[in-house]
């Protein structure tokens, strides 16, 4: 007997089965299982479903009746001939043929990322964005994806990422990136043979919709030929690895930023460095890079927070006398926090002059405004 992509089969020692989808080498394969799940099994493991025992197959489930109607004892014969059978000379062509597989020497440190990619190369800041994961190291990765929605999560994708390689995930129409959701990746990663063992890997991507009006947010690559907004999915969580640093090691640390502090304002002093030599200070209200946590506050609690930022930012811009303009990204959303600033400007500061900051960089999402001191 031998065993070739297509081939219906049922587990030898368990209940159930599936349908064969790829040769993976010598001795596994994997299977399309019935709960449309894609695994691995060993190919001792699995006997292959006969034609006239196919709608046994298909009916399995129904009744113990109709269950005890299947001969085991016949299909443990065909797995016993199957193994003498299933020997390297008559599956190497198969191999060769179906085994998708692309090891690249010496790429075997981890490396995941996700890349929202233009639709639209000529004009990134209009353009739909497509969502890849990509693969670039010689793991298996068992992946999922899912769309948080505060406490809800939906699954958007589920499969299997071979080895240096990248798939798309879904593609977000420019009328959904204004509120591009909080995307949770899992990831399971294994290689056939012995490897280093890994934990399970899950990482939270968020996406300021800010940034699909940048054009500089989209960069050259190695995968793919178009300027991409690439994000590294397995980098080190620091919130953790500083949990791991001593009390004294903290203190070493500390007191070595305070020596490189005192040098960089020595420095300033003696040559007149500025630390903004654009004159131009930019600052983010969206709720998310105020807050960690801001699911279970109100609109007016979020609006009284993103306020009371804008107005300690805009004090210590009138009071550094370094800082020609400043940019407020607020978003576009339904307006309240733009016409909330607005009113705030026309009324507290009317020495100040404000507009529109750039469309090419911030789309409608952002004022600029421009310092006069008294």
């Amino acid at each position: 007997m031998k065993l070739k992509k297509g081939d219906k089969v049922r587990f030898l020692n368990d209940i159930g089965g599936g349908i064969v989808t790829r040769i993976i080498d010598q001795k596994m394969v994997e299977i399309l299982n019935d709960d449309d799940f894609e695994i691995p099994v060993m190919a001792i493991d699995l006997v292959k479903v006969s034609d006239f025992e196919k709608d046994a197959f298909q009916e399995e489930k129904k009744s113990q009746d109709e269950e005890e109607e299947f001969d085991f004892k016949k299909a443990r014969e065909e797995a016993h001939w199957g193994r003498v059978e299933l020997e390297e000379e008559e599956i190497e062509e198969e191999i060769e043929e179906e085994n998708s597989i692309q090891y690249i020497e010496g790429n075997d440190e981890l490396n995941l990322y996700a890349a929202l990619v233009p639709e639209n190369s000529d004009n990134n800041t209009e353009s739909a964005m497509s969502l890849y994961i990509i693969n670039d190291s010689n793991f298996q990765v068992h992946s999922m994806a899912f769309e948080l929605d505060y406490d809800d999560a939906q699954m958007i994708w589920n499969q299997n990422l071979e080895s240096n390689s990248k798939i798309k995930i879904k593609t977000y129409d420019r009328s959904e990136l204004g509120q591009f959701p909080k995307i949770r990746f899992q990831f399971l990663m294994y290689r056939f043979g012995k490897f280093p063992a890994m934990e399970p890997l899950q990482k939270n991507m968020s996406i300021s919709p800010i940034k699909f009006y940048k054009n500089t947010s989209f960069t050259e690559n190695d995968y793919f030929d178009k300027n991409s907004l690439i994000v590294k999915l397995n980098d080190v969580d620091m919130a953790s690895e500083m949990d791991k640093i001593s009390d004294e090691e903290f203190k070493k640390l500390k007191h070595e930023k305070a020596k490189t502090d005192r040098l960089a304002n020595t420095l300033k002093g003696k040559f007149n460095v500025s630390q903004n030599p654009s004159g131009i200070k930019e600052i983010d209200l969206h709720i998310h890079e105020l807050v960690d946590q801001f699911e279970k506050l109100s609109n007016a609690e979020m609006l009284n927070i993103q306020m009371e930022k804008f107005h300690s930012e805009l004090a210590l811009g009138l009071k550094n006398n370094e800082v020609k303009k400043m940019v407020f990204i607020h978003g576009v959303g339904a307006g309240t926090l733009k016409q909330e600033l607005r009113s705030s400007l026309t009324k507290d500061y009317p020495q100040l002059y404000f507009q529109d900051a750039s469309f090419k960089e911030y789309g409608f999402g952002a004022t600029l405004i421009i310092l006069r001191r008294k």
